[in-house]
């Protein structure tokens, strides 16, 4: 997921670094020495966020490393910010009975993790997957899985 992510923002950013640059002719008269012209450029702006990937929990494990979200690279414009959000159920559903399932959090060091708002290249937020032992306890036998989605969005602040 992260190469696909990393992948698809490094190719917007070589569409936006393509700009023609075009120019009027000026034609300068026998008694002129100078002539001016406007030079303009425009710099979009460009992110790469890095998200974890898929992670293993370990039977009986009340947290789990979920490596981290960062913003690796960043040229935004001023007052706006990488918004990442996570959007998840907080439930791994048994593979052979959707109806048993298996509650569990996603936290940072600030409790549960629902957005984070970067702005300067490296900023990033360690994160692990928490499951309570009366969860483990209370779950019947097999395997479980779950999606976590993080939507990354381009905003303004203040």
């Amino acid at each position: 997921m992260k190469k696909s992510v990393s992948f698809f923002l490094a190719l917007v950013l070589c569409g936006l670094a393509c700009f023609p640059a075009f120019a009027a002719e000026t034609a300068l008269g026998p008694d002129e020495t100078t002539g001016e012209l406007q030079l303009s450029y425009a710099v979009g702006p460009s992110y790469t966020v890095s998200i974890p990937g898929d992670v293993q929990v370990a039977f009986n494990a009340l947290s789990t490393d979920f490596e981290s979200v960062e913003l690796t690279e960043a040229r935004l414009e001023p007052g706006y910010a990488v918004l990442i959000a996570l959007v998840s159920d907080g439930l791994l559903k048994h593979t052979e009975d959707a109806s048993k399932t298996l509650a569990y959090s996603v936290n940072s060091a600030d409790g549960a993790f629902q957005t984070a708002q970067y702005t300067t290249a490296g900023e990033a937020t360690a994160l692990t997957v928490d499951i309570t032992s009366d969860a483990w306890h209370a779950a019947p036998a097999g395997d479980y899985t779950g999606t976590v989605t993080f939507e990354v969005s381009y905003v303004a602040v203040g």
